[in-house]
Parts: structure tokens; C-alpha cells; sequence
């Protein structure tokens, strides 16, 4: 009605005028639009990197490549929720004369886990080999021992940035990381001596470069202190145990699939299905970029903003993702599969369905983003954890069923089943902690 107070408007009329507004006003912030950019630059390099190993080496070389990624993904989960969510959260909460020792209890622990890290990968090595597996998997998992590190120094560096608001920076080292590894994967296609295993020493090299820029950056403003360590082990832990088994179980839930393929011999499926997630993938940069907006966005607004602002957080953050995220997807529906065939040959054909559920499946994911750093910022991580488990035993009860009885197209429909229960869940918990309709 016209003239009608849009406090009291009906709750679709309020969720469309929160759309408007934020698409009208997501890009006219800074923060958000460097933010994009980044993670524009990083999909476009792992992009990039798939497609040189599909087209040039084929599926079981990719097939390695993305079991790697699901390795280093895992690793780098325990070190975002011990480390970089955590630092995320108190920083804003930290007095600048702390900052320094705090920043350099940050870089202690990132050290530390990547090291703890090493013998689970190792014995996992001896057991591939002992045992058996897919052909070429125990000697790439062996070389990721060393270039794991480099790989995880990388992203602590912008995860880093994140936290400090300092999005130019973190587009600079992902930029330079970006020329190091596509010129380093560039010259070993060149010379016909590309592989999965030769892709992951120009990872860490591209790693240890934006690495080693960030340090020298900050090298005037890093403090160490024991004591300071130990307070904030202690502070990161109790923040994060519900946020670590929460991640462990979303991210198991997600890279079991590729690994029930491999474990029955199927490289060339998880090579299949890591082609179709890389197209998919180019709604990544503004997901993960909104992501990586909205998480230090949240520790802000939820710490000093009233119920109204974070009720608009909210609002038009889940508007913006759904409507430009949406549009997306809906296109890689209809044009993905042929989309897949144009950027990795004919090998690769015959996939429109599979790439049209992964892409349904992407946007289901992406809705509930600013539900997710709600509950987290309002310190209620037990609730995510709870519903990313009940994921996880869908994944190993139905997702295993469906991946043993359809294959690829099981793989699909179990990560489809997946998001829309973390939505329906995460909806439904987020409006019960704050008494109000979305």
C-alpha cells in the first residue's frame, strides 16, 4: 500500500525490497567489491590449473588432483576454525597494543598445525603403498607431504588480510601467487612434462611466494610471546571446538564422494566429476568471496550493531547471494554441459544433467551463507556443528547409497540432498535464536 511503513510490510514484500537494495548497494562497497575481485582471481587460477590438467593430461591425472584437493582442504579446515575464524572473531576484540603478539600467536600455531599434519599424510602414504590403490595416488600424496605446507602458508597469508579488513592486500598476494603458478604450470605444458604431481610443487612455489611477501610486510608489527601463545591457544580452542567438528563434518561430507569413487579403481569418474565441478565452480568468486566478506562482516555488525542492523545483515546479504548466485547457476543449468565439452574436449561429453545438478546444488549451498555467519557470530557454532553431522551421516548412509547405485549421478543428488538439509535446518535455527521471520 502506498505510504505504508516497510517495518510492517509483509515478509516477502520486505525480502524483495531487501534484494533490491542490496544489489543496488552490494558493489558500492569497497570491501565487498576487492573481496570479489580476489576471490575472482583465485577460481580463476584453480580454474585455469583443472583445465591444463584435463585437456593436457586427462581424467586420471585430474582425478589426482582433486583427491589432493580434498587433503589439503581438510587440513586447511582445522586451521580455519583453530586458527583463522578464530583470530577473525577477537581481532576486532583485541586492544591495538596486543595486536602485534596476538598476529604473531596466529603465525606459531599455523606453523605448528601444518606440521601436525605431516604423519597422518604419511602414514596414510605407507598405507597406499602397503595395501594398495589407485595407480599414482601414494607417490602424489607423498610429494603433497612437502608441498602441503607452502600450499597452506599461502592462504593463512590472505585469511590474514581478511581479518584486518585489508582486501587490496589480499588481492595483491593472490595475484602474484596467481602469475607464479600459471606461469609455472604454463612452461611445464610447454615443455610436455605436465602432471598432477609436477602441479603441486608450482603450488607451493606460487604458496611460498605470497608467503614470504606477507611476512615481509607485516615483519615490523609481529611479536612473539610464550605467554601469548598459550592465551591464545587457549581462547581459540574454546571458541572453535564446535566450529572444528562442525567443518570436519560439512567438509567429510563433501570430499567423501569423490573418495568413494576412487577407493572402488575409478579415477576416471573423479576425474569426470572434478571437470564438472571446476565449470560449476565459476560461481566461486562470489560465493567464497561473499564468504570471506561476510565473516568479518558478521564478527562487526553482531558485536556492536542493534537486532534491527543484524536483521538487515541478514536480510539483504542472503538477497544478494540468492539473486546474483541464482542467475548464474540457472545459466549453468541450461548451457553447462555444453559449456564442459567446449572447455575440455569431447572426452568430456554428454554431462548437461550432471553439471545442472552441481549447479542446483551450488546455489541450495550459497543461500543459507549469511544464516551461517549469523549463527556464528551470535557464538552458537554448536548448532552448525550439529547440522553439518547430521550431513555427514546422510553422506554415509543415502550419499553412499546413491553414489553405489548411479555412479556420477548418485555423486550429484547426494550433494543436492545435502545443502537442502543444512538449509532447511540452518533456516530454521537461525529464526528460532532471533525471534524473527526471514
Amino acid at each position: 500500500m502506498p505510504g505504508a511503513d516497510p517495518e510492517h510490510a509483509p515478509a516477502g514484500q520486505s525480502a524483495a525490497r531487501a534484494g533490491v537494495r542490496a544489489l543496488a548497494e552490494a558493489f558500492r562497497e569497497p570491501g565487498r567489491v576487492l573481496t570479489l575481485l580476489d576471490q575472482g582471481v583465485v577460481a580463476a587460477t584453480s580454474f585455469a590449473t583443472a583445465l591444463l590438467l584435463g585437456r593436457i593430461c586427462g581424467r586420471e591425472e585430474l582425478g589426482l588432483y582433486l583427491l589432493g584437493l580434498t587433503v589439503t582442504g581438510l587440513v586447511m579446515e582445522f586451521q580455519e576454525v583453530l586458527i583463522w575464524s578464530p583470530y577473525t572473531y577477537f581481532r576486532p576484540r583485541t586492544e591495538a597494543p596486543e595486536l602485534p603478539a596476538y598476529t604473531g600467536s596466529a603465525l606459531v600455531q599455523q606453523l605448528g598445525l601444518s606440521l601436525l599434519a605431516l604423519p597422518p599424510l604419511g602414514l596414510a602414504v605407507q598405507v597406499l603403498t602397503r595395501r594398495g590403490g589407485p595407480p599414482g595416488l601414494e607417490a602424489f600424496l607423498g610429494t603433497l607431504l612437502v608441498a602441503g605446507t607452502f600450499i597452506y602458508l599461502q592462504e593463512f597469508s590472505r585469511r590474514m588480510c581478511f581479518a584486518a579488513l585489508q582486501m587490496g592486500k589480499a588481492l595483491g598476494l593472490d595475484l602474484l601467487a596467481a602469475f607464479v603458478r600459471l606461469g609455472g604450470l604454463s612452461l611445464l605444458a610447454w615443455l610436455g612434462v605436465l602432471s598432477a604431481r609436477r602441479a603441486l610443487w608450482v603450488l607451493a612455489g606460487a604458496g611460498a611466494a605470497a608467503g614470504a611477501c606477507w611476512l615481509w610486510g607485516v615483519r615490523r608489527s609481529l611479536a612473539f610471546s610464550p605467554a601469548a601463545v598459550r592465551e591464545a591457544l587457549g581462547r581459540h580452542w574454546s571458541f572453535g571446538r564446535w566450529i572444528l567438528g562442525g567443518n570436519l563434518s560439512l567438509n567429510l561430507s563433501n570430499y567423501a564422494f569423490p573418495w568413494f569413487l576412487a577407493l572402488w579403481g575409478d579415477l576416471a569418474a573423479v576425474g569426470l566429476l572434478a571437470a564438472c565441478q571446476s565449470t560449476v565452480a565459476l560461481v566461486n568468486p562470489l560465493v567464497v568471496g561473499s564468504r570471506n566478506f561476510l565473516t568479518p562482516a558478521a564478527a562487526q555488525v553482531f558485536a556492536t550493531g542493534s537486532a534491527r542492523e543484524r536483521r538487515r545483515f541478514v536480510l539483504t546479504n542472503t538477497a544478494f547471494v540468492g539473486g546474483v548466485v541464482g542467475s548464474l547457476c540457472l545459466l549453468l543449468m541450461i548451457f553447462g554441459g555444453r559449456l564442459l565439452e567446449l572447455l575440455y574436449g569431447p572426452r568430456y561429453t554428454g554431462q548437461g544433467l550432471l553439471v545442472a545438478l552441481l549447479s542446483a546444488q551450488a546455489l541450495i549451498g550459497a543461500l543459507p551463507l549469511a544464516v551461517d555467519c549469523g549463527i556464528w557470530a551470535l557464538g552458537r557454532s554448536d548448532l552448525n556443528c550439529r547440522i553439518y553431522l547430521l550431513r555427514l551421516l546422510a553422506t554415509l548412509s543415502l550419499g553412499l547409497l546413491l553414489v553405489y547405485s548411479l555412479g556420477l549421478l548418485g555423486v550429484a543428488l547426494g550433494l543436492l540432498v545435502n545443502s537442502m538439509l543444512v538449509l532447511i535446518l540452518q533456516t530454521w535455527c537461525y529464526t528460532r535464536l532471533t525471534a524473527v521471520r526471514l
